[in-house]
């Protein structure tokens, strides 16, 4: 093998080497979940709280989700931006092959020479401009990749630390909007009410 052969051969390793092996993601499913709405049940000061962070909870969702599926289009679009890429190359290694299968028998002439070096600087060169093209796209790719909501999530999940009312415990089970549990309590008057606590004061009873 002669000296600009293993030169050329060296470039396109290289270049095949910033490209990478795999071929990029080929899906990137949104997906669409909900989450649970308060107990209707449930009323209060703490319910209110509590249907606030929901409904902010489900904004941020709403937001995030939008923002996947943006990406998912774009992180489609970098598949299809890699075997492009990886597709010119194996073109431009291929006509390399031949290239050098052809002048193979002119390899101890002058002329053999020179139209073999000459025909290595072009391959060179179509797969720097692989290389740079897949850089620019990937760049302009990755300009709409969108923000990810910042919206601090402390507003939703803001411990609720209300002291339980007096009255009669009857039973307590988990809250599913905020931590803590919802307890129901009869009154001296005989009504029944129900309020968030930070911990199940019924001692694991019902």
């Amino acid at each position: 093998m002669s000296d600009a052969e293993h030169l050329v051969d060296e470039h396109l390793a290289a270049a095949r080497r910033v490209l990478g092996t795999g071929a990029g993601p080929t899906d990137w499913a949104t997906r669409n979940q909900t989450g649970s709405p308060a107990d209707p049940n449930w009323e209060g000061e703490t319910a209110d709280r509590a249907r606030t962070a929901t409904q902010h909870l489900e904004t941020l969702r709403g937001q995030l989700q939008q923002a996947r599926s943006t990406a998912a289009t774009v992180i489609a679009e970098a598949g299809t931006i890699s075997r492009d890429a990886h597709n010119a190359l194996e073109a431009i290694e291929t006509a390399w092959a031949n290239d050098k299968a052809t002048l193979r028998p002119m390899a101890n002439t002058a002329f053999g020479q020179s139209a073999l070096l000459q025909a290595g600087i072009a391959r060179v060169n179509e797969a720097h401009e692989v290389v740079a093209t897949a850089a620019a796209r990937f760049s302009e790719a990755a300009q709409r990749l969108p923000d990810v909501p910042r919206t601090a999530l402390a507003v939703a999940a803001d411990p609720v630390a209300l002291q339980p009312p007096g009255g009669y415990i009857i039973w307590c089970t988990p809250a599913t909007a905020v931590p803590g549990f919802i307890c129901e309590f009869l009154q001296s008057d005989g009504s029944i009410i129900w309020r968030h606590s930070p911990i199940d004061i019924t001692g694991g009873m019902p």
